[in-house]
Parts: structure tokens; sequence; C-alpha cells
């Protein structure tokens, strides 16, 4: 997911798992607040290559382990390095290349379906805490 109202590039450690990139984190104690406005500690970094429209960019993500249907959140540092227009409206980022302005579109559907099974989380975690708190 790209997000330019992230400030961070954010990875799941299940990711780097699956990569078999555990042993390149690199610890760090670093802060976050989270999508639920929880203030969240990063369990480290770890710098990946992010290749888009024939461009590679190093990226340093920091490693949350929250609950969220997205791998990772491409935010502001990758957007800014890319000279990147997102538009959350049609679903597209555009950036320049050295071959000329490159596109990427979102998948609506997709898109949707990630937003209602965020939304059913959230309803689900304050639910608990309802039920917790009784």
């Amino acid at each position: 997911m790209v997000d330019d109202g992230s400030g961070a590039c954010i990875v799941h450690p299940r990711v780097l798992a699956q990569m078999k990139l555990k042993d390149k984190i690199v610890p760090c104690c670093i802060t976050l607040t989270g999508f639920n406005n929880a203030v969240e500690r990063a369990s480290g970094e770890i710098t990946l290559p992010v290749l888009a429209g024939g461009v590679t960019l190093e990226t340093t993500f920091h490693i949350m382990d929250q609950d969220t249907v997205y791998n990772a959140v491409i935010g502001r540092p990758w957007i800014h390095a890319m000279r990147v227009i997102p538009s959350s409206l049609y679903q597209i980022i555009k950036f320049p290349t050295p071959w000329g302005v490159f596109s990427i579109r979102g998948e609506q559907r997709t898109s949707q379906e990630c937003y209602h099974i965020a939304l059913d989380c959230t309803y689900t975690q304050q639910m608990n805490g309802k039920a917790e708190d009784a």
C-alpha cells in the first residue's frame, strides 16, 4: 500500500520471514503512531530495494508487528525520494523515470476488500475491549 499520510515505510515481520531476511534486521528503538493512533514500538529496521518503473531505490522499512491486511506500507520517505504524485481517488501513482512518466494503478476491488477487512478488524477489537471492560 502506498500511503502519503504515513511518515514511515513499514513492513510486517512475517514478510521478512517468508523472504528469509530475518537475519538482515537491524535492531533499533523507535516509536511510531499506528493507524489506530496508538503508539507502537518498531522491533527493528531493514533496508530493501524497491523496484518501480525500472527504478530501484534502497528504502529503509521499520518492522512493526501490527495486524494489517498489507504486507508493507510505502510511506512519504519513498514517495518523496521517487518524486511520486499519488492519487487515492483514482488509485494511481505517477512518477518520473529516465524513460518518461511511469504509472502504477491500484485495483479498486482489492483496495475496497482491504478497507472492509480493516474495518472489521477495528470493530472486532473495539467489541473485545468493551467485553473486557464489562
